[in-house]
């Protein structure tokens, strides 16, 4: 009950937020038009402003930029809503660099983003034009996307190496390993819904494969005498 509880609350944030995001105004010395809205749903959430910089204590609707760094603690749980519309879950223990965040003269739009360590859920709107565009790096991964839902997991493998897994959920994303000063632009392979692929910084590039059947479900009976109940 819980779990539908907190995804129900997803939803809920990024329907509000996604409504409201795309006003130009000044707050808080932030344009709108050029920010991305925090949105915590249960825990607490910290917020470094530069590299290097400390961290403290985020709030509910805090406005953020290029350059930020954010962070979930253990039992958090929180959504970014960028300018366009698009939006990330932050799964508890996740950290994330907003990299490059702005509209382009062109009318294209650029987000860019480093997912250090956990997992992001994310949901991204029709790019304004194809020289739109929106990025996740991670250690060991690049994952390039346009209109689609999909999932970032970094994590540690069997083996103690960091490992990136890209799932799509909706569309397609263009996944490549990082690059290196030996291959600046390494080759990339397109998972498309329902697909998932794992990368190492070791091991070579490799196919996508079909997403695992989830071990264990929650349903929920809305009719039940005494009101809603979840179920395994």
């Amino acid at each position: 009950l819980r779990l539908c509880a907190i995804t129900a609350a997803r939803a809920f944030v990024r329907a509000t937020v996604i409504g409201t995001s795309g006003l130009l105004a000044e707050r808080g010395g932030v344009a709108l038009g050029a920010s991305t809205t925090l949105s915590v749903i249960r825990g607490t959430v910290s917020v470094s402003v530069a590299t290097g910089e400390p961290f403290v204590a985020a709030t509910d609707g805090m406005l953020l930029r290029a350059g930020m760094t954010v962070r979930t603690d253990a039992d958090t749980y929180a959504v970014l809503t960028y300018f366009e519309g698009s939006t990330v879950s932050l799964d508890p223990s996740t950290t994330v660099v907003i990299e490059a965040l702005g509209a382009n003269p062109d009318g294209s739009t650029t987000i860019s983003m480093d997912e250090i360590a956990g997992k992001t859920w994310h949901s991204v709107t029709h790019l304004a034009n194809s020289h739109s565009k929106y990025d996740v790096h991670t250690p060991t991964a690049v994952a390039t996307v346009r209109g689609t839902k999909f999932e970032v997991d970094v994590d540690t493998n069997e083996q103690g190496e960091v490992r990136t897994t890209v799932a799509t959920t909706e569309g397609a994303v263009a996944t490549s390993k990082a690059p290196t000063v030996a291959e600046p632009s390494p080759p990339a392979v397109l998972v498309t819904a329902g697909q998932q692929v794992s990368v190492t910084h070791t091991e070579p590039l490799p196919k996508p494969v079909p997403q695992p059947v989830p071990e264990r479900a929650v349903s929920v009976t809305a009719d039940a005498p005494d009101g809603l109940r979840a179920a395994p």
